[in-house]
């Protein structure tokens, strides 16, 4: 390694959601979805999207409980240095109050985001996160 070359840490990418429609329209079927849940192929934190079954436990929560991963616990994921990480921190939008109800620790931003994701994402960008956990 030349002394001019610069080592980039790599960011771990973002786990997405795939919608049921966009699996049937890419040849799935209802039962096979089915049976890749039951299998543990596939996951389904709530009514609608999938997660593939390697996606992190707290990003599957987050979906569960109807947002998006957020603020420490996004910036965790992403591999930066926290003092407190303790329980989950999940970003809701529209006011929404959440669709499951939460099993352990969980604080709720409703912020608005500055970078706002596309709809099948599962986190808020890293520059929301960075925000939400200054301010939280």
């Amino acid at each position: 390694m030349s002394r001019h070359t610069r080592v980039v840490p790599s960011v771990p990418a973002r786990p997405t959601l795939r919608r049921r429609r966009d699996l049937l329209a890419d040849g799935w079927t209802d039962r096979g979805l089915a049976r890749a849940v039951a299998d543990g192929r596939l996951l389904k934190p709530r009514p609608n999207p999938y997660l593939l079954p390697d996606t992190p436990v707290d990003v599957v929560d987050a979906c569960r409980l109807g947002g998006r991963l957020a603020c420490v616990s996004e910036l965790v994921r992403l591999g930066v240095f926290v003092l407190d990480a303790d329980g989950l921190h999940l970003h809701l939008h529209d006011n929404r109050e959440g669709v499951a109800t939460p099993t352990r620790r969980t604080r709720r931003h409703w912020d608005r985001l500055r970078r706002p994701p596309a709809p099948w994402t599962t986190s808020v960008e890293g520059f929301d996160a960075v925000l939400q956990a200054v301010r939280c």
